[in-house]
């Protein structure tokens, strides 16, 4: 049976060869089945005969390996026919096998082009013969198929096409051979005919393999296979030193996406696992220089409270004083010292006032918190004069007690709530401003009036929520969500209707213009529209891939869909597919209607915008962004075009693609972007954790800064005074056009925190967190020093007795002493796994370690290493010194400890318990270690 590759495609393949395997199983039984062998000519594996897992596998063949003709080999059959064609013969078939290798079929067909050529006058050589009419242009000589059958057999399946085979191959070439090893990938390698195992290595078969499939063929088809190839090229190209050519963020992400599943190179796995550790690192930095920002932040806002707080003290005290002053009455001061200081305070005051808002104003500006400092400055002045309780009427000044009346009121405290505990996707205003509302991560919706009070959390949803909208008459709120399901909900937070249908992800929904339908888009690669009681009334189907957008015309009467699979859709209400808007080279993440109706933009990763009749006729190709463009949108006039994207920029076009601006400024991707009803203004949201706003020339109005991770969402309130925006640090707020904030709706993550201990006077804290850092605070929460060195979590941590120091443990597989200024005294080094705990014994002179490689260890107080106790099975997890520490005794191990279960943490402390037994050979304190092995 030849081309039993061919016969392997067959459906009935695992029936016919279950028949062969059934003939030769019958030998034993009927001799006569001894005469029938087959023969199976071709490419395959043995495990490529019989697929189905439930079968008995084709292990009953032997394997022939075929190898090329040798000039010796090929003379007899060839020669003949060369003899009065060409001039020496031989020689030329010597020529012709240098070229083939003795490959059968590619040996004779270069005998035939040969004698033709030779036939036709032309005196070309073998090697003229071979580059002109079997290289060049290769795919199209390739008649009969064969160098096209080879190339098929090496990219037929993508999942190791795309790096193993391609990958091992291109080792080849560069090295000129690679050691066999037998593995599947370089058999089926070998299989492929493109490379012949000689002397224990695999090297390319013959000269025209490697000229057809060079380096340049090689690099092209992993180009078209892999997503980051321009980036790995100039990585490899570099030696692989050039940290700028890893992957970051999101396009780390897209790779191993891609990668997942597939059977990678050694130096694909390389370079993408060199992109996780740097990016790991990145993260890491920039998480820690997050809650660097963010205690900077807290501790800013807790001394505007604070002096909030006192100012309302002070306001309060000035009043009781002047009320008590009035019925009382206490002898004054001298008039000449009360007329002075009136004097100097009564202008102060006045000038506070005439700096004051006219409304109630909210936000944390410099300049407000200048004034609300000086009112209370000034008030306190005031307060020292009339603190002898003089009646209201004797009072030096009085603009200082009325500006600091004012200030606090003109400057109220922003409303801080807690609220989502996780990441805010979305956030969406009530037509008539009115109203927010915030979708979150921890699976619930919020929605808030502009103060920040909470009107009612919406709860139903079992999974992450990413999509929100109110309808036009601001009655109902739909949401979408992770759980498969979109819900509908009147403004009390009634739950009015359940949307069940969709068989995955609901990416993103939207109230029709009339506000009667909604229409919902979800992984599961359809869009459904259905009405206001979660009936369904027609489902779009023709994607390929995962919807991500959608969005209805202005009318009403379309909706336009994007997806995974590069394309956008235009759909009439019924599900009938009106327009496929093809062109773009990766997944279209947005679209968005004209406000006339007459035209759509679509944004792509593939780096540009696009916008597109409505017959899906592409109007205008928006390029200039270096990055993916994430979200784009309409000016109200319908005349212009903003885009967003990952290159950290956005821009604005016309609706011709001509770029009018760039927006220049964020340090991250800008993930949204909106433009102001008046067209006058623009709003953009980054992953750098700002907001900005700009005029359409470009020229930047404000930044917005508050978050304290990416910021997701931006939108304007319908009256265009405010703006809304949602950010992965768990908060949305509210902004006011000149910057200031409104409300903000916030639950801050705190640091993870491993371990804490006070000083024994109990004058100071310190922490241990995930961030690598140990921390020593005061007793009224502020931070005195940042201990830096660790390079893992700090677990642990302790004062010495004489407060003077202190030691932490680490993940890091190391101990470290510090002073109490936080500057580092000495590395304990010696453990092979992560340090668990640390204690200082009772006298301060030595330490003790428990560590995950199950031994604990004592130490001086200079770090050098004292003892190595060995002895648990597990991981051993706590450790304390005795509290007495009088006692001649060597440290002992104490095993009665119930609460150390595998898995749990065990944290233990002595009890002065004399019972115990102990060995007085040391002048050790007694020591408890706890592990989690079965018995300690």
């Amino acid at each position: 049976l030849d081309e039993i590759d061919s016969i392997i495609k067959v459906t009935f393949k695992d029936d016919f060869f279950a028949l062969i395997r059934a003939c030769y199983n019958q030998r034993a039984e009927n001799p006569a089945y001894n005469r029938l062998t087959f023969c199976l000519l071709g490419v395959a594996t043995p495990s490529e005969l019989i697929q189905d897992k439930q079968c008995t596998p084709f292990n009953i063949g032997q394997g022939i390996q075929l190898t090329g003709f040798t000039v010796e080999e090929a003379k007899g059959p060839l020669v003949p026919g060369l003899v009065g064609k060409v001039d020496h013969p031989e020689q030329v078939l010597g020529e012709i096998v240098n070229w083939t290798g003795g490959q059968p079929f590619l040996t004779q067909r270069l005998c035939r082009l040969v004698v033709e050529n030779a036939a036709s006058g032309n005196s070309l050589s073998v090697e003229q013969v071979v580059r002109s009419q079997i290289i060049k242009n290769w795919e199209a000589q390739d008649e009969p198929e064969h160098l096209k059958t080879i190339r098929d057999r090496i990219l037929r399946n993508e999942q190791r096409a795309g790096s193993r085979l391609l990958g091992l191959y291109q080792q080849v070439l560069d090295q000129g051979s690679l050691a066999a090893d037998g593995s599947q990938e370089q058999t089926e390698l070998r299989l492929s005919g493109l490379v012949v195992e000689r002397q224990g290595c695999l090297k390319v078969n013959n000269r025209i393999y490697g000229e057809v499939f060079n380096p340049d063929w090689v690099n092209k088809e992993l180009a078209r296979l892999r997503p980051y190839s321009e980036a790995f090229t100039a990585w490899v190209d570099s030696g692989r030193t050039d940290d700028s050519r890893l992957l970051r963020g999101k396009a780390l992400e897209e790779a191993r996406d891609w990668a997942r599943g597939k059977s990678l190179s050694d130096l694909d796995r390389e370079f993408l696992d060199a992109s996780q550790d740097l990016d790991k690192g990145e993260v890491q930095k920039a998480l820690t220089d997050e809650k660097k920002n963010s205690q900077v932040l807290a501790k800013a806002q807790g001394k505007a409270k604070l002096t909030i707080r006192r100012g309302g003290i002070v306001l309060n005290l000035l009043l009781v004083v002047a009320i008590v002053a009035v019925v009382i009455g206490i002898k004054a001061r001298q008039e000449t010292e009360v007329a002075k200081s009136g004097a100097e305070l009564e202008p102060q005051g006045r000038s506070i006032l005439g700096k004051l808002p006219d409304d109630v104003y909210y936000g944390t500006s410099t300049e407000s918190e200048t004034l609300l400092y000086q009112a209370v400055e000034t008030g306190q002045k005031l307060f020292n004069i009339v603190k002898d309780g003089r009646p209201l009427d004797q009072y030096p000044a009085i603009s200082p007690l009325y500006a600091l009346q004012q200030t606090i009121s003109k400057f109220p405290e922003p409303a801080v709530f807690k609220g989502h505990q996780g990441l805010v996707s979305s956030v969406a205003f009530s037509l008539d401003g009115q109203k927010l509302a915030t979708a979150s991560f921890e699976n619930i919706v919020r929605i808030l009036d502009l103060q920040g009070n909470e009107i009612t959390e919406l709860k139903g949803h079992q999974d992450e929520v990413n999509d929100l909208e109110f309808s036009q008459d601001g009655q109902r709120l739909a949401t979408a969500s992770y759980d498969g399901t979109a819900r509908i909900w009147d403004k009390k937070g009634n739950e009015i209707a359940v949307l069940t249908g969709h068989q995955g992800v609901v990416r993103s929904l939207e109230f029709s213009p009339d506000g009667q339908k909604l229409a919902t888009a979800s992984f599961d690669k359809t869009a459904i529209i259905w009405d206001l009681q979660g009936n369904q009334l027609a489902v779009l189907t023709g994607h390929q891939d995962e919807l991500i957008d959608l969005e209805f015309s202005p009318n009403g009467k379309m909706l336009a869909t994007t997806s995974w699979d590069n394309t956008a859709r235009i759909w009439d209400l019924q599900g009938n597919e009106i327009a496929l808007l093809k062109g773009h080279q990766g997944a279209v993440w947005s679209v968005a209607f004209s406000p006339n109706g007459k035209m759509l933009a679509t944004a792509s990763y593939d780096k540009t915008a696009r916008i597109w009749d409505l017959q899906g006729n592409p109007l205008a190709v928006l390029k200039g962004h270096q990055g993916a463009v994430s979200s784009l949108a309409f000016s109200w006039d319908g005349k212009k075009v903003a885009t967003a994207s990952d290159d950290g920029t956005a821009r604005i076009w016309d609706t011709k693609g001509n770029q009018l601006a760039v927006l220049t400024g964020h340090q991250g991707a800008v993930n949204d972007v909106e433009l102001s009803q008046d067209g006058k203004k623009v709003a953009t949201a980054s992953d750098d954790g700002t907001v900005r706003i700009w005029d359409t020339k470009g020229n930047q109005l404000a930044e917005l800064k508050g978050h304290q991770g990416a910021v997701n969402d931006v939108e304007f309130r319908p009256d265009e005074q405010r703006l809304a925006t949602a950010s992965g640090d768990g908060t949305a707020i509210l902004w006011d056009l000149q910057s200031k904030e409104l409300a903000l709706l916030i639950q801050h993550q705190p640091l993870v925190l491993y371990s804490v201990a006070f000083s024994l006077d109990g004058q100071k804290l310190a922490t241990a967190s995930f961030d690598n850092t140990a921390r020593i605070w005061n007793n009224k929460g502020n931070p005195l020093a940042v201990l830096k060195g660790h390079q893992a979590l700090v677990s642990s941590v302790a004062f010495s007795p004489d407060r003077q120091r202190l030691a932490t443990a680490s993940f890091d597989n190391t101990a470290r002493i510090w002073d109490n200024q936080g500057n580092p005294l000495a590395v304990l080094k010696g453990h092979q796994d992560n340090v668990t705990s640390i204690a200082f014994s009772p006298n301060g002179q030595r330490l003790a370690t428990a560590s995950w490689d199950k031994t604990a260890r004592i130490w001086d107080n200079q770090g050098n290493p004292l003892a190595v106790l060995k002895g648990h099975q597990d991981n051993v997890t706590s450790i304390a010194f005795s509290p007495d520490g009088q006692r001649l005794a060597r440290v002992v191990w104490i095993v009665s400890c119930q609460s150390a279960k595998k898995g749990h943490w065990a944290n233990l402390s002595c009890q002065a318990d004399h019972s115990r037994g102990t060995t007085p050979t040391s002048t050790s304190s007694p020591l408890i270690s706890s592990s989690r092995d079965s018995n300690t």
